[in-house]
């Protein structure tokens, strides 16, 4: 499948998967046909954002949905509606500008509450929640089996999809370092419930597989015909400068705008607002470098080798139940990997 402009592209991420570094690379800002975000360090990502911190600023990842008021739900709900409508009006003025717009959203911001399957399948009764969408996208509005999310097929059909990836051992345990400086795991209470919401690709393969279907792919080949959804590896991200170019290429992007090597960014991370401590802390050691860091890589990584230092650091509970998500992530980044965009 090709594409045509103005398109959108979706960029599928989890938390610590170098996506910034991605970004970074890509020099969004400096892409001509790339619509610009509002002001922010994460390179226009995460228009959910809102509605993930509003859950734990409540205190709702930690309870099962059946258990929500109906205050929080209702307030969750119109957080989640307002996340959506911010999003469209930045899609439809890209559109009208003949811009490309190109999201970054982590995919567990995307899975609508019910589908979260750490409750357990057939755990609750309630419907699949599913933003309201403008009639631009057609007279109905469904939801197939495989659809997960918080949009109906409609609206989703209309985006070009690719997955970053990483190994999860590499993942895990920078999530939750980060997680706990940015306070949003409480040391003083043991969090195990929100690290399995959090920490788990299932949700990266669940979505891969429902655009796969969308788009009519099979297998783990990939061929001119159907390039979409795609899938990199942040080790090639790294490594594997060609394959950067490769996906600019079919992204739509102009590869000479690509940038490898940049100036260390100062206190205010090269922007021009104020940044927040989330992006301070989840940005560090990007804005401390002035390039791809090499060892950032998860060759030769045991498992069993990692997870002893994890329960030094993490204390024994936390460190074996890093070691369980870690493992438990390996048959989906395997199957994803399997499928990584190649040169």
């Amino acid at each position: 499948m090709g594409i045509g402009q103005p398109h959108r592209l979706f960029l599928i991420t989890h938390p610590r998967t170098a996506s910034n570094l991605l970004v970074r690379i890509l020099a969004l800002n400096d892409q001509p046909d790339v619509a610009r975000h509002l002001p922010g360090a994460f390179g226009g990502g995460y228009f959910f954002g809102p509605a993930a911190r509003l859950e734990v600023e409540l205190g709702l990842r930690e309870k099962h949905i059946e258990e929500w008021s109906e205050d929080h739900r209702k307030q969750i709900i119109e957080r989640v509606q307002g996340c959506f409508d911010n999003l469209e009006n930045y899609t439809q003025s890209a559109q009208t500008n003949g811009k490309i717009a190109f999201v970054k959203e982590h995919a567990v911001f995307l899975i609508e509450p019910t589908s979260r399957r750490v409750y357990g399948r057939g755990s609750t009764h309630e419907h699949p929640w599913t933003v309201k969408v403008p009639s631009r996208y057609g007279p109905e509005s469904t939801r197939s089996r495989l659809n997960e999310t918080l949009f109906p097929d409609e609206y989703l059909r209309d985006w070009l999809p690719t997955f970053l990836i990483r190994h999860p051992a590499l993942v895990f345990p920078s999530q939750y370092r980060a997680m706990r400086d940015i306070k949003l795991i409480d040391l003083e209470r043991e969090h195990i419930f929100q690290c399995d919401v959090m920490m788990t690709f299932r949700y990266t393969r669940s979505l891969y597989d429902y655009w796969s279907v969308q788009f009519g792919k099979s297998g783990v080949d990939i061929d001119g015909d159907n390039i979409w959804p795609i899938v990199l590896e942040a080790d090639d991200v790294i490594l594997k400068p060609e394959v950067v170019l490769k996906f600019t290429k079919l992204a739509g992007l102009d590869p000479a705008k690509l940038k490898f090597e940049w100036e260390p960014a100062t206190n205010d991370l090269g922007q021009n607002y104020p940044p927040s401590d989330i992006e301070r802390r989840m940005l560090s050691t990007l804005n401390e470098s002035s390039g791809i860091l090499l060892e950032k890589t998860s060759t030769n990584i045991d498992i069993g080798m990692e997870a002893k230092t994890w329960r030094e650091e993490f204390g024994e509970k936390i460190g074996r139940h890093m070691e369980k998500l870690v493992r438990a992530a390996m048959p989906d980044y395997e199957y994803m990997k399997a499928r990584s965009l190649r040169a």
